[in-house]
This record gives structure tokens, C-alpha cells and sequence, in this order.
């Protein structure tokens, strides 16, 4: 079924991956870290009147990295009826699609989802093969409803530090010991676009960002220029 790891709406198959951190109740919030998911998972909920429903969530930093997996799973179902998405960015950026139901129908009980539990650096995607038989607005509100569910109850959920993205333009020669002073602070280079200056884009813990950018200056001898996206 899947471009990525199933486990049944049911069970929990398959092995589990890298521990990024400790499991934490939605109901102890904390700034300094964000609940986020493991690994991508994929689940398909019991047919409702003829109609499947089969939902991913996975990992995702930028709305590029969403926007892959919305592309992969579209890819890997090119016949399916709709395939419906939400996501919630750790930068704050959110964004959810009906893909041609009913306008507030799919997309946003999804994005519901995401948010009761609490839940950033996400991607969302449930895709309909529909069944000869309508289910009305509430029905599909439910249907989605219960597909988002199944896959978050299939996720294993951890806490990582929360990291604000941080954007440094150098001079060629200066990528390199940029990309040294990131190792040093635990940072990790997302992308660079090249021109007559290099665009780093990275990601930098919340606590770290201060102590990176100042050593940044100091490698440059002051010739970087930093800008931060923060959530908002």
C-alpha cells in the first residue's frame, strides 16, 4: 500500500527506528521543545460505504519537505478520488486542503488532529477512493476525522528541542567554515543555494541561535549577513 512504513489502524507493525527523545503528556506544554513524530507511518481505516480511506503522517521541517511526501503519496495513488493534506511546521507555517470535497470537510479535521495533539514538524495526508456512496458533510468531517486519528495513534511521538531556522549568506570561500561552526553548536545545514554568495539555510537549537550567530561573525570577520525565521 505504502511509499512508506504501514501499521495497521489495529496494530503496531514493523521495527521502530532511532529514539529522539522522551515521550511527554499534551497536557505538560513546554517552550523549549515541540512534539513531533519519529518516523512516517501509514495506516488504512475500515471502508465507510464502499469508500477507502488510507492516511500517511511523516516528518517535516519546511514546507518543501511536506509538499515531497503530498507528492509521493499522490504518485503512489494516481487513481484515488482525493488526496487531502495538512500540515504544521515547526516554524510556525500551517496549511491544510480539501482537494475538492466539501469545503471544511477534510482538510481542517485533519489539521484539527495535529493541533489537539499538540503535535509540529508534520505533514498530513489522507487519500479517498470513493465508493459509489456519498457521506454527506458530517460523515466525511468523521471519516477524516477518523483517519488522521488512526494514524497519530499509530505514531510514536517524541519531544525534541525546538529550533529556529536561521539563514547565512556568505562569500563562497566562507561555506565551508560556516558549515564547521554549525558542527560545533549542533546545527544542522538544511540547504545551500549557490550564486556569487552562498545561502545556507539552517537549523539552530532556540537555546543555541545566540552563541551560533556571534561565532558565525567572528569567522566571517563580520561579513555574514544572518536572518532568523522564527515562529509566528
Amino acid at each position: 500500500m505504502s511509499p512508506g512504513r504501514r501499521r495497521s489502524a489495529n496494530g503496531r507493525d514493523g521495527p521502530s527506528s532511532y529514539h529522539l527523545g522522551s515521550r511527554r503528556s499534551r497536557h505538560e506544554p513546554s517552550e523549549a521543545v515541540i512534539r513531533t513524530i519519529q518516523s512516517e507511518v501509514d495506516v488504512e481505516i475500515p471502508r465507510i460505504k464502499g469508500s477507502r480511506f488510507l492516511a500517511w503522517l511523516a516528518p517535516a521541517a519546511t514546507e518543501s519537505e511536506a509538499l515531497e511526501v503530498v507528492e509521493r503519496v499522490r504518485a503512489a495513488h494516481p487513481s484515488a478520488t482525493h488526496w487531502v493534506f495538512a500540515w504544521r511546521l515547526t516554524a510556525g507555517q500551517v496549511r491544510s486542503t480539501d482537494d475538492g470535497e466539501p469545503a471544511g470537510t477534510a482538510g481542517r479535521p485533519l489539521l484539527d488532529r495535529l493541533v489537539g495533539h499538540d503535535l509540529e514538524g508534520v505533514v498530513l495526508v489522507v487519500v479517498r477512493y470513493y465508493g459509489g456512496t456519498k457521506l454527506g458533510t458530517g460523515g466525511l468531517v468523521r471519516a477524516y476525522g477518523a483517519a488522521a486519528a488512526a494514524a497519530i495513534e499509530a505514531c510514536e511521538v517524541v519531544e525534541v528541542a525546538r529550533r529556529t531556522t536561521v539563514f547565512v549568506t556568505v562569500g563562497p570561500k566562507l561555506e565551508g567554515p560556516v558549515r564547521g561552526v554549525a558542527l560545533q553548536h549542533g546545527a544542522e545545514v538544511i540547504d545551500v543555494q549557490w550564486g556569487v554568495e552562498a545561502r545556507m539555510e539552517l537549523a539552530v537549537e532556540d537555546e543555541a541561535v545566540e552563541g551560533f550567530e556571534r561565532a558565525v561573525q567572528e569567522r566571517c570577520a563580520g561579513t555574514a549577513r544572518i536572518e532568523r525565521v522564527t515562529a509566528g
